[in-house]
C-alpha cells in the first residue's frame, strides 16, 4: 500500500503558476498546475503481478540450480524504487527458508548476513522501501529490535561509480523492472 501511495505521488507535483490579480478589490492570488515527473525522470513502477511472477521465478531458479543451498541468496535490485522487489523477495525467501528451519529468525538472518541489497537515487523512494521491509520483517516472530537497513538500501545513482563504493561486487540474484521490448525491436515500457 505504501508503495502504491509513493508511485502516485511521483505521477504529478504540484507546482505554482504566477500570481495574477482576478479584480481590483481581489488580492492576488496564485494557481497551480500538475506537472507529470516520472516520465520526466525516467521512473517506472513495475504492477504487482509481474513483480511477484519475476522475482519468484528468479528465486525458484537460483534454488534448482543449487538444491543443496541452505541459506539465503543475496538479491538486489539497482533502481529499487520504493523496495516492491525487494521486499517480496524477503517474503518469497523467508516462506522457503521456514521449510529448512521454522524457528529461526529468517527475516533478521538476511538482513544481518546482507542478502538484501538495493539502490534508488530518490531519498524518499529510499526511506519507503526501508519501510516496506521493515514492516515485512516486522511480521516475523521475535523482530524487535528491527535490523539497521541503511546498508541495505542505500541512496545513490547506481550508474556512478562512488556509489558502488563498499559495495559487493558480486550477487546471486538480480532484481528490477526490464526493458520491454515490442514486437518490431522498439522499447516500451509498462504504465501504470
Amino acid at each position: 500500500i505504501l508503495g502504491r501511495a509513493y508511485e502516485k505521488y511521483l505521477a504529478t507535483v504540484l507546482t505554482s503558476k504566477p500570481k495574477r490579480q482576478l479584480s481590483l478589490w481581489e488580492g492576488p492570488s496564485r494557481d497551480v498546475d500538475r506537472a507529470p515527473v516520472r516520465k520526466v525522470h525516467g521512473v517506472y513502477y513495475t504492477p504487482t503481478f509481474l513483480v511477484t511472477y519475476l522475482t519468484e521465478a528468479a528465486l525458484e531458479a537460483f534454488f534448482k540450480a543449487r538444491p543443496e543451498t541452505k541459506a539465503a541468496p543475496s538479491v538486489a535490485d539497482f533502481s529499487c524504487g520504493s523496495g516492491s522487489f525487494l521486499t517480496k523477495a524477503v517474503d518469497t525467501l523467508i516462506r522457503r527458508l521456514r521449510q529448512i528451519d521454522p524457528t529461526k529468525n529468517w527475516g533478521r538472518d538476511i538482513i544481518e548476513h546482507r542478502c538484501i541489497f538495493g539502490i534508488d537515487r530518490d531519498a524518499r523512494a529510499v526511506t519507503l522501501a526501508r519501510l516496506s521491509l521493515w514492516l515485512r520483517l516486522a511480521e516475523e516472530p521475535d523482530p524487535l529490535p528491527l535490523p539497521r537497513l541503511n546498508d541495505a538500501i542505500l541512496m545513490g545513482d547506481s550508474l556512478q561509480a562512488q556509489t558502488w563504493q563498499g559495495v559487493s561486487p558480486t550477487f546471486d540474484v538480480i532484481l528490477g523492472n526490464p526493458p520491454f521490448i515490442g514486437a518490431g525491436g522498439a522499447l516500451s515500457r509498462i504504465d501504470q
